[in-house]
């Protein structure tokens, strides 16, 4: 005899893989209206620091407020030839957003639609789009701790 609880884990899965093509189909038409209405579901914020040929793009999401590990990761993309273009997917206050703006040449405020992924998606076509192609990309994400110790050379030009 079969234990009830398997018959219930396989009905669930069943179900599952039922739902799947609507959840597909779902994503598919968020994505287009999304992408069809994007110019007004993003804010862009003019940087500071000029634009490099090695371009450094940083995902954040830190809705309560920026960590001031946060600057000093920018600061040291800096300091080693790249200009960090910042995308939040969170809205920035007046105050992060100026302490940003003097580490960065260029921020991004956009929903969380699509989380991680769907922002890496939108600053490196952001990049296309304005005919910005840098000799060296690197993409980061907020929960990186970096720089690691000052002696590193990890990205030293």
């Amino acid at each position: 005899m079969i234990p009830v609880w398997k018959l219930k884990r396989e009905l669930a899965r069943i179900g599952q893989k039922l739902r799947m093509p609507f959840s597909l189909i779902r994503a598919l038409v968020s994505k287009h209206f999304y992408d069809r209405n994007k110019p007004n579901l993003i804010r862009l914020i003019a940087g500071k620091i000029a634009l490099h040929p090695d371009v450094a793009i940083a995902l954040i999401y830190q809705p309560t407020g920026l960590q001031d590990s946060l600057i000093e990761t920018c600061r040291h993309l800096v300091s080693n030839g790249f200009s960090p273009f910042i995308v939040s997917n969170a809205p920035l206050n007046n105050h992060d957003r100026a302490r940003l703006s003097e580490q960065s040449f260029l921020i991004m405020e956009r929903s969380n639609f699509g989380y991680d992924f769907g922002g890496y998606r939108d600053r490196i076509l952001h990049l296309l789009d304005v005919g910005i192609f840098p000799s060296n990309l690197l993409v980061i994400n907020h929960s990186i701790w970096f720089p690691v110790p000052d002696e590193t050379e990890l990205i030293a030009g």
